[in-house]
Order: C-alpha cells, then sequence, then structure tokens
C-alpha cells in the first residue's frame, strides 16, 4: 500500500460504492423467508443481506439448499 503504480501499467480503474437500502428494501428482505419459494420461484442476491458478495453467495446456497443440494 502506498507503493507508486505506474499509470501505464493500471489497465481500468473501478470505483465501488455500497448499495444505500431503503427502508422498502429492509421491509423486503424481513420477507425473504415468507416469499422464497413460492411458486417455485427462488430470489437470491447480494440485497438479501448487506449488500456484499459474500452475501449474495450464502443467498444463493440458502436457495440450493431448499433443493437438497449443498456445495
Amino acid at each position: 500500500m502506498g507503493e507508486h503504480i505506474d499509470p501505464k501499467k493500471i489497465i481500468k480503474k473501478i470505483i465501488y460504492h455500497h448499495p444505500v437500502f431503503t427502508s422498502d428494501a429492509i421491509l423486503a428482505q424481513k420477507r425473504h423467508k415468507e416469499i422464497d419459494g413460492v411458486d417455485k420461484i427462488h430470489f437470491c442476491g447480494a440485497y438479501w443481506g448487506s449488500g456484499f458478495y459474500e452475501d449474495g453467495l450464502n443467498s444463493a446456497l440458502s436457495v440450493c439448499k431448499s433443493f437438497g443440494k449443498s456445495l
């Protein structure tokens, strides 16, 4: 950290932003278990947690578990 990086070696700069959850989104998160799997529709994504990729992975693993699968 803090080392100089030759600008010629930078391929692309990407700025990431953490999602901002509205009160409606938080209410939807609380209903996840209630709506997930209804009519064979499953929902997964980072938005079911705090918005980090780990939350997306955990959400996907939860869907897999509902099908009796594990990794």
